[in-house]
């Protein structure tokens, strides 16, 4: 898997999650328009059924080479 960056300017606006191995992408968080003091990222709202789809991905790995994550 990889991510990729979306800026606007010179500000980080969303990351998106790619599977390498099929080329499938999944936006992973958008940037608040405010912080939220309260969640466990003040500055990012993190799409639940990513993170549930890349856990899955990595779980399935069977052999490769180099794995960072």
């Amino acid at each position: 898997m990889t991510q990729s960056r979306y800026y606007y300017s010179t500000r980080d606006i969303a990351i998106d999650l790619q599977d390498v191995a099929t080329g499938a992408r999944r936006r992973l968080a958008n940037l608040r328009q405010k912080p939220d003091w309260n969640a466990p990222t003040k500055r990012w709202r993190f799409e639940e059924q990513t993170v549930i789809w890349g856990n899955h991905i990595l779980k399935e790995v069977q052999y490769c080479d180099v794995l960072c994550y």
